[in-house]
């Protein structure tokens, strides 16, 4: 709830969820229960997201060079609570896309928590992916998995960050790279490459605890992704 107070007063505008943040942040209290959208049925999942997470063009989280306002490739990374600027993210590149089928984009999401009950919307971000036509890939890590969990386990950290990132996404002019053996080596090119991708307009954006957000951050410019160009923490 801490963040995403201080992610409303720094975007406060067209885009402002000060007035979404009750029944996003509460599914659990007694008067959420029809708010989830994992209790709604596909044909009313529209209309919960059009009353909750509406965004606007010209919000700070879009493209302001692309005239859609869409990003060509999005990386999001989410802690808890903070999926929920990722939600309107999503819904609003999704709802382009239904207008223009032909948009070209890839959206990625890595969302942390600690255990699987944790996971906010669990089955709804899967019917999200299901209806993006392979345009949204969303990737979840747990600190505390249970046994038989396949995904992502532990904390946010380099490793895990360079495997996100590359797996996703290659960047133009690195498909004929390969990273025989070295990861440190492949890393810098990687992100070289990604930096001089003048074809697709690149942003990666994280939400969450702001301790989680730092260390993201540090791990982020550790291993060279461009922060300064490319990257929003919201805390």
């Amino acid at each position: 709830m801490k963040q995403l107070v201080g992610f409303e007063i720094k975007v406060r505008g067209p885009f402002d969820i000060s007035n979404q943040i009750s029944p996003i942040l509460s599914p659990s209290s007694p008067n959420s229960s029809n708010l989830s959208p994992s209790n709604l049925n596909p044909s009313h999942l529209s209309r919960y997201l059009s009353r909750y997470y509406e965004p606007s063009p010209r919000h700070i989280l879009l493209n302001s060079l692309s005239n859609d306002k869409c990003w060509d490739v999005l990386f999001m990374i989410a802690g808890g609570t903070g999926i929920t600027p990722m939600l309107q993210l999503i819904k609003y590149h999704l709802n382009y896309l239904n207008q223009s089928p032909n948009r070209n984009f890839k959206l990625f999401l890595l969302f942390a928590n600690e255990t699987i009950s944790d996971i906010f919307y669990f089955k709804y971000l899967e019917h999200l992916v299901a209806a993006s036509n392979g345009k949204l890939k969303i990737t979840y890590i747990l600190t505390r998995p249970p046994s038989n969990w396949e995904e992502l386990s532990g904390h946010i950290n380099e490793d895990i960050l360079c495997k996100w990132l590359s797996n996703n996404y290659i960047p133009d002019g690195l498909d004929q790279v390969t990273e025989n053996g070295n990861s440190t080596y492949y890393m810098k090119r990687y992100m070289q490459a990604l930096i001089q991708d003048s074809k697709h307009t690149i942003k990666l954006i994280t939400c969450g605890p702001p301790l989680m957000i730092d260390s993201i951050e540090e791990s982020l410019n550790n291993i060279g992704f461009p922060i300064n160009d490319k990257a929003i923490f919201i805390r």
